[in-house]
């Protein structure tokens, strides 16, 4: 059990690191709409990132909705 309890804290940690990343990309487009750059040409690409982003919290959660499963 320690073992699924490390792995528990590790894919947790991921899910923060993750949540971190995308409010930096939502706070960069914050302050280029703010700024007045051409926000739908470079908002394109962060939301690309916003969705990979998302994307990897939804695997990881999965991951550890089975983990948790397993104890």
């Amino acid at each position: 059990m320690d073992k699924i309890k490390k792995i528990e804290n590790h894919l947790e940690s991921k899910i923060f690191v993750l949540w971190q990343n995308i409010n930096r990309h939502l706070e960069e487009l914050h302050k280029i709409a703010a700024d007045g750059f051409d926000v739908p040409h470079y908002a394109a690409g962060k939301i690309a990132d916003l969705n990979r982003e998302r994307e990897r919290v939804s695997d990881i959660r999965d991951t550890l909705e089975y983990i948790r499963g397993l104890e």
